[in-house]
């Protein structure tokens, strides 16, 4: 080709291909190293298949399903006969509502007295039995709704009732503190996330002996259906109703023995459930803590196989003596707002610091959360590599044909401005898992 071709000219090779490429997959060899892997993080259930439930029969071994911690056990004597990381930290959901319930029961001993809706009770998130500022409730009628329906804004109106928010978590904590709890941590009543909150199923087994050991606690647990009292909506002005709600644990009818007690779920926390089942003169309890959505099945699996066991499998024995006798008389601990020795926000009975559940959802979570972006910075780089080398691919002449065109330029992503769903208490309040929590 002379030097009056008219044909443009090919742009000479470019020699930094090879070198781009060694830089990026030394790049992408280190983000990996660094990254946290799951398999790093400490190492939680596999997920599994739907929950089948296995042979229960006497001599096999106890049921096996996804969960960080659970136990079964003898809810009169406090033997163990099955147990999985019984001291485990972990988020609690609503079966916090139990020592909520423990704790207050006492504290508002007059159930019939009236407490006057505020509009903080009803901007809580999640399940929500539908308090109407202004409008009175009994406290019986609270108790019904935090512990059948799972409540949250119930919950919340019963630590109003029983002197406000704090002095309410200061009762529980003494409560925790008198019945012998060494991993509970309670920092909402109604067991919504929140930092430091946590408990043992170790703790949540005394929670169940403590609550079973109340006629009164047993007796709105164990109601199926109630009538809750409508009133005057503040935002319509019209009349509206008594309406029913329903129990959402569905123990007692459901099983024979069933007692009932208390389910639970959030997207950190996961599902819990605590279970309890009286039969031929022996009470079972057991405790499920970070498992699948609904630990409904599993949880009674494991009593129908204590149950069948001719010879108690050695698990360990829990002391239950402080939860027999904690329904005579509300906690005696309670420290004053001004007590230097009180437990502060984040600290429990006992801690000396603020209280950090050990490595569970929230954890393994970071660290999976970690990788994953780890990886997208990973792709985006390469998607830019890849980019730039088609436009140097291209004639020099021809650059300017596509500038303007937005061909590099992102369109707006679908959902953009989308966050994920605040999803609490999940089956309590959607359509998810047939409506149970």
């Amino acid at each position: 080709m002379t030097a009056s071709d008219p044909r443009p000219q090919r742009p000479a090779p470019r020699r930094g291909k090879s070198s781009a490429r060694g830089a990026l997959a030394l790049l992408l060899a280190l983000v990996l190293a660094l990254a946290p892997s799951a398999a790093q993080a400490k190492p939680g259930p596999t997920p599994s298949k739907e929950y089948t439930s296995p042979p229960l029969d006497n001599g096999r071994p106890a049921p096996s399903f996804d969960a960080r911690a659970y136990l079964v056990g003898d809810l009169d004597s406090g033997r163990l006969y099955a147990s999985h990381d019984p001291d485990r930290r972990l988020a609690p959901a609503s079966v916090m509502k139990l020592l909520t319930g423990v704790t207050l029961v006492d504290v508002l001993s007059d159930k019939r007295k009236r407490y006057t809706a505020r509009p903080a009770d009803s901007s809580v998130d999640g399940t929500k039995v539908g308090l109407m500022e202004g409008n009175a409730y009994t406290v019986d009628q609270l108790f019904h709704a935090m512990l059948m329906s799972s409540a949250n804004d119930a919950a919340f109106a019963l630590g109003n009732a029983a002197g406000g928010q704090d002095r309410a978590l200061g009762l529980m904590r003494a409560k925790a503190k008198q019945l012998g709890l060494t991993g509970t941590v309670p920092m909402t009543l109604n067991g919504l996330d929140a930092p430091n909150q946590s408990m043992t199923v170790h703790d949540l087994f005394i929670i169940a002996r403590a609550v079973v050991g109340s006629p009164y606690l047993m007796r709105v647990i164990g109601t199926q259906t109630y009538t809750f009292p409508g009133g005057k909506d503040p935002r319509t002005k019209k009349k509206v109703k008594p309406y029913e709600i329903q129990n959402h644990t569905k123990i007692v009818g459901a099983y024979p023995g069933g007692l009932g007690l208390k389910n639970g779920y959030t997207i950190a926390a996961k599902g819990s459930f605590v279970c309890a089942v009286k039969r031929g003169g022996r009470t079972f309890a057991a405790a499920v803590l970070s498992s699948v959505p609904n630990p409904r099945q599993p949880c009674m699996d494991l009593i129908g196989w204590a149950l069948n066991q001719r010879q108690a499998p050695e698990a360990g024995t829990i002391d239950l003596s402080a939860a027999r006798q904690s329904g005579s008389a509300p906690p005696s601990s309670e420290p004053a707002p001004s007590d230097p020795g009180a437990p502060q926000v984040g600290q429990g009975p006992g801690d000396k610091g603020a209280a950090t559940p050990a490595a569970g959802p929230a954890g393994d979570a970071a660290a999976i959360w970690s990788t994953a972006a780890a990886l997208l910075v990973v792709i985006v780089l390469i998607a830019a590599v890849t980019v730039l080398r088609r436009r140097r691919r291209r004639p020099e002449f021809s650059s300017a044909t596509n500038a303007g065109n937005g061909a590099d330029a992102p369109s707006g992503a679908p959902g953009a401005g989308r966050g994920p769903r605040a999803d609490y208490d999940r089956g309590e309040t959607t359509e998810d898992w047939d409506r149970e929590d």
